[in-house]
């Protein structure tokens, strides 16, 4: 395909701290019937002056993370298993994904980022969060 980029921020000033993440733009449209690619960033925007890619870090230590993702409340929008880029073991990373939307998707909800890191324990199969969130946000979504 080739239709027009949709690009979302949230901004998480403290990280997991006790402050809420805060959407910088309006809802996540999408189309009915439609498979859409998806690329996900991370940035450390502590410093404003110098703010770093933290996805670099993700990709160079891909067996020690997974972005999971998930959708509530939208019937009939997925992001599949199957889409997510791998690591160098052929386990899920999730940097690339895919959103794919019935056709009969009509409404909102949510698309929940976790970006978990696998450190103390072994990553598996990569089919189970970690218990260590690096990151962890939810953008709204709507499909007609």
């Amino acid at each position: 395909g080739g239709g027009a980029a949709i690009v979302s921020n949230i901004i998480d000033p403290d990280g997991l701290g006790p402050l809420a993440p805060e959407a910088q733009d309006a809802a996540i449209e999408l189309t009915a019937g439609t498979t859409y690619a998806g690329t996900v960033r991370f940035l450390d925007a502590q410093d404003p002056d110098d703010i770093e890619d933290i996805t670099l870090e993700v990709a160079e230590e891909d067996d020690e993370h997974r972005v999971f993702y998930t959708v509530t409340g939208l019937a009939g929008v997925d992001v599949p298993l199957s889409s997510l880029d791998l690591d160098g073991n052929g386990v899920p990373l999730g940097l690339n994904f895919q959103v794919v939307v019935g056709a009969a998707a009509d409404g909102s909800g949510s698309l929940r980022v976790l970006l978990s890191h696998f450190d103390d324990e072994p990553k598996g199969d990569g089919l189970t969060p970690s218990d260590e969130t690096d990151a962890d946000v939810s953008y709204t979504i709507s499909a007609n």
